[in-house]
């Protein structure tokens, strides 16, 4: 699953809620030696780090590929694929 979400600790609770919602409708866990967190450049690195802190997830700098596929996060270029 990929979430897109606006980056603020204000935010924390909210996703937890729809999260755990989720996983227990569909009685899903969370991996967290499989979840990761993107940022995007323009998010300070101390609200990366408290946002990371918060949830307990991993953060990374390149999305990599999702069910196969490069996921771009930067400009697409011939060299994406």
């Amino acid at each position: 699953m990929i979430l897109f979400v606006k980056a603020s600790l204000d935010q924390l609770a909210s996703i937890w809620l729809v999260l755990d919602g989720l996983f227990h409708v569909f009685g899903y866990k969370i991996n967290l030696s499989k979840t990761k967190m993107f940022f995007s450049k323009n998010i300070p690195s101390a609200t990366r780090q408290s946002i990371s802190v918060g949830f307990g997830f991993a953060q990374i700098d390149d999305i990599g590929k999702y069910l196969g596929f490069p996921v771009p996060h930067l400009r697409i270029t011939s060299t994406s694929y």
